[in-house]
């Protein structure tokens, strides 16, 4: 009953909700790029614990995680945060404070590093992506984009896959 009712509260502020309730739907899930992961720590449905670590381990991006639960189990909110959620609130909150939560917790796009050089393995897979070396341009960029911890590491992901696109 409480999901439809988050759903239909994330459609009206101008989200596309998706519901996933093992590692499976999570890591189709993460492939589309979500603002905003909110886990219901107190859902039966599932091991949140384990679904936090697979978040964290995702190269698809930082996704940060907001936990809701029973507002008295400052345990279960301890472990939460200590798991990888930015923030652990009541039930009570995600269905009040939904849109002000989201617009403080989503993961927003820093523009600061569009100002910077490029890293250098980035400019030189680059370079071999348009001589046609598909194949030592993935090569390349695929370092550059394991060594890349901030979010931009998405964009390296986008040459790295258009570049094997082209090789294949």
């Amino acid at each position: 009953m409480f999901l439809p009712r988050l759903e239909d509260n994330l459609r009206y502020l101008g989200y596309q909700p998706i519901t996933a309730t093992d590692e499976t739907q999570l890591t189709l899930a993460l492939f589309k790029s979500p603002v905003l992961v909110i886990i219901d720590l107190f859902s039966r449905s599932g091991d949140w614990s384990s679904l936090i670590k697979l978040i964290k381990k995702s190269k698809a991006g930082p996704v940060p995680i907001l936990g809701f639960g029973p507002h008295i189990d400052l345990a279960l909110r301890d472990a939460a945060l200590a798991a990888g959620c930015v923030a652990v609130v009541g039930r009570g909150a995600i269905v009040s404070h939904l849109a002000h939560l989201i617009d403080k917790h989503k993961w927003m796009i820093d523009d600061r590093r569009c100002h910077e050089d490029a890293p250098p393995r980035l400019v030189k897979g680059i370079a071999l992506f348009n001589q046609g070396d598909y194949y030592e341009c993935h090569e390349i960029i695929e370092h550059a984009w394991n060594d890349e911890p901030a979010p931009v590491r998405i964009m390296f992901q986008g040459i790295l896959q258009i570049g094997v696109a082209c090789y294949h």
